[in-house]
């Protein structure tokens, strides 16, 4: 239930199960927080606090799996050419590489 399917998002990588997992920490931080603030849970305030904390990670994760997938099946020449480019330059710099890597190790902000 926290995978692919919940996310609505391409099952590369296991991204949705990992975001699916960064989800689930951050309700439960967000309901120990109403609970210790004496907040009714099921109240919008609460889920509007989970719903903005959580936001920004799943749109950035859903815009780099959904670029990985255009961008590695999309045969067009130029594209090809560029995505070479591309992986070629992230080989040899780690400064290129390190954002692509982080967010597909789960490595971010919630």
């Amino acid at each position: 239930m926290v995978g692919n399917a919940a996310q609505t998002l391409h099952p590369i990588a296991g991204q949705g199960f990992n975001l699916g997992l960064r989800d689930v920490v951050t309700l439960a931080e967000e309901l120990a927080n109403a609970f210790h603030e004496e907040q009714d849970i099921g109240e919008m305030p609460m889920l509007q606090a989970y719903l903005t904390r959580r936001e920004p990670d799943r749109d950035a994760t859903v815009a780099m799996t959904s670029g990985l997938v255009h961008g590695f099946s999309n045969t067009t020449a130029p594209l090809i050419l560029g995505r070479n480019f591309g992986l070629a330059a992230m080989s040899v710099c780690s400064e290129l590489k390190a954002p692509l890597l982080k967010r597909a190790m789960g490595l971010v902000e919630r």
